[in-house]
């Protein structure tokens, strides 16, 4: 008799407590709303775009991976958005449009990428430091992010960053800045692994780069032309800055360069190609924007302005005209060599 009685009575106390819990007020929902999604904290606050434009009779294919918010619904965007954009451009062969390193929103920058317009997916055609369709892909690029783009989101158009990779930071350095960099005088550029002197007419005679930021990165085991055409585009990107009269003091904070790195062709973390890219790309805010401290390189600091170091950038730089020996066995044990023979896939094609 006791003992059902004891049983009876915790039964009714166990009933009591689940119904005080049922009463409890609910934890609310986490919101996908707010500055963290905007930051691409939060994918499903994202909308992804792959798709195809025709621009002068060209086909261009482009990716977007913007916040829900920033998608065009109706009208076109008037350039007034929150949010600024940044460009990518891929090496030679690709595979950087596919990858799409710049897919998650840094920086309050949308990700935006374009796949070069040929067969051999090359940005200027051609190969090597000679790319005959400079001028045309330029205006396509110029086009695109002037007309195409605000179809698709509301950005605002004063922030409009760009990153090269091997060849596409050719097409940048060679005419795409000269060409139009005064459409984006207040944003920057990354020039990864890559550079060459200006093989068009600056349009406004160079006046944008006393507001715009450029940084060279590359590696001391990068490829032999390189090692010689990134100090002259240096050079002469300083001289076109002096002869519009902007100081040496200025021209430091806005052209600067580094090649601490002793990984082969772009792997600026020593470890490959496609990671060294990828570390530049998250490192963009502070390379363009801040004091060029990269905490993912161990702290290195690549802010390094180029008036006087133009010269020093590569310890051992090779004679002027010499050529880049025939890649090694990509499975090569050695691992300068391994870094050196970057994938086919992607990377400048000399």
């Amino acid at each position: 008799m006791r003992t059902g009685l004891f049983a009876l009575l915790g039964l009714m106390a166990l009933l009591g407590l689940c119904s005080m819990a049922s009463a409890l007020p609910k934890p609310a929902a986490a919101s996908s709303s707010g500055k963290n999604s905007v930051k691409g904290t939060n994918s499903s606050a994202f909308r992804f775009i792959d798709d195809s434009v025709t621009l002068g009779n060209v086909s261009v294919r482009f990716r977007i991976n913007a916040p829900s918010q920033a998608v065009v619904q109706g009208s076109p965007s008037s350039g007034s958005g929150r949010l600024g954009v940044h460009v990518f451009l891929h090496g030679d062969g690709g595979s950087g449009f596919f990858t799409f390193p710049n897919k998650q929103s840094q920086s309050d920058l949308i990700g935006v990428a374009l796949l070069a317009p040929n067969n051999n997916r090359r940005w200027g055609g051609g190969g090597g430091l000679t790319r005959p369709d400079g001028p045309l892909h330029s205006a396509i690029i110029n086009q695109f992010i002037q007309q195409e783009l605000p179809k698709h989101i509301n950005f605002d158009s004063s922030r409009v960053f760009f990153t090269g990779v091997s060849g596409g930071s050719l097409l940048l350095s060679g005419f795409f800045l000269p060409q139009f960099g005064a459409n984006f005088k207040n944003a920057g550029a990354l020039l990864l692994c890559g550079g060459m002197p200006p093989q068009v007419a600056f349009s406004d005679q160079g006046q944008f780069l006393q507001t715009f930021r450029v940084h060279w990165e590359s590696t001391q085991n990068d490829l032999v032309e390189l090692q010689n055409s990134i100090p002259d585009c240096i050079k002469a990107y300083e001289k076109q800055a002096r002869t519009v009269g902007i100081s040496d003091s200025v021209i430091n904070q806005q052209l600067t360069a580094d090649a601490t790195s002793v990984g082969g062709h772009c792997a600026f973390d020593g470890v490959g190609f496609t990671s060294g890219v990828q570390v530049l790309v998250n490192s963009l805010e502070q390379v363009l924007l801040g004091n060029g401290v990269i905490p993912a390189l161990h702290n290195l600091n690549v802010r390094v302005g180029v008036v006087g170091n133009e010269d020093r950038l590569f310890k051992n730089p090779p004679p002027k005209g010499a050529r880049t020996p025939p890649r090694p066995n990509r499975k090569s044990s050695n691992p300068v060599l391994a870094a050196r023979s970057f994938s086919d896939l992607d990377g400048i094609v000399l």
